[in-house]
């Protein structure tokens, strides 16, 4: 049985890139031997180069993870200060320890 040999690339800072070096090795099929894709072969520059784009990527989702944070603990601060007729007083009630999901404390 002949298998198509593909060639693979890094995705990297959203895209699909070839190595720095532009060398690539062969990925083999365990059972068979046969070669069924050709990989870049990454070297430590290539890592470099995807961790800056990690870090890059992390400033925007922990600043959002943030407010995410901030709104869920003013929520809390909100609703201790006496404010649940927004919601409504259900929304904030607790379910009763032991109880079945659909009864909650009046």
């Amino acid at each position: 049985m002949s298998v198509a040999v593909g060639q693979q690339k890094m995705f990297v800072n959203g895209a699909f890139v070839d190595a720095l070096s532009g060398e690539t090795m062969e990925v083999l099929n365990p059972a068979t031997g046969e070669v069924i894709a050709e990989v870049p072969r990454s070297a430590a520059e290539d890592v470099d180069r995807a961790v800056a784009a990690a870090e890059q990527a992390w400033v925007p989702l922990a600043i959002a993870l943030g407010f995410f944070l901030l709104g869920a603990v003013l929520l809390v601060a909100w609703r201790l200060a006496g404010n649940e007729r927004f919601f409504g007083r259900r929304a904030f009630e607790a379910v009763e320890p032991g109880a079945g999901t659909g009864v909650s404390r009046t």
